[in-house]
């Protein structure tokens, strides 16, 4: 991956986890920092880490790492997971009933004929 991609990529993540969390890119630098190092870092330490990030757009490793996981995987949820499955099991009901119904209009169409 050439630099360009790379530096587009830091700022893709740590925006996008911002949006999604609600939080300034700055927040994210603090808990990325915290989940990494254990320890909460105050925000003068963190400006040092960040600021070069605003001019060159790169993210430290434990940012991105940070980032990467904290971004939310649907296909993984086990909600997800169950909707789909749920969503299968009412389609085959729905598909029943239908059948059902038809052959119910067709007995009765049928027992007119006969009568």
């Amino acid at each position: 991956m050439n630099r360009a991609n790379h530096c587009q990529n830091d700022t893709d993540l740590v925006a996008n986890i911002a949006r999604i969390r609600g939080w300034s890119e700055f927040d994210v630098f603090k808990a990325a920092h915290r989940d990494w190092f254990e320890t909460p870092a105050t925000d003068r330490e963190i400006e040092r880490f960040f600021v070069p990030y605003l001019f060159y757009q790169e993210a430290p490793h434990w940012v991105r790492h940070y980032a990467r996981n904290a971004q939310p995987k649907p296909s993984s949820d086990a909600s997800v997971r169950e909707f789909d499955s749920c969503f299968a099991v009412v389609c085959v009901w729905v598909a029943l009933a239908n059948v059902i119904r038809t052959c119910l209009r067709q007995s009765k169409s049928d027992a007119l004929l006969v009568a």
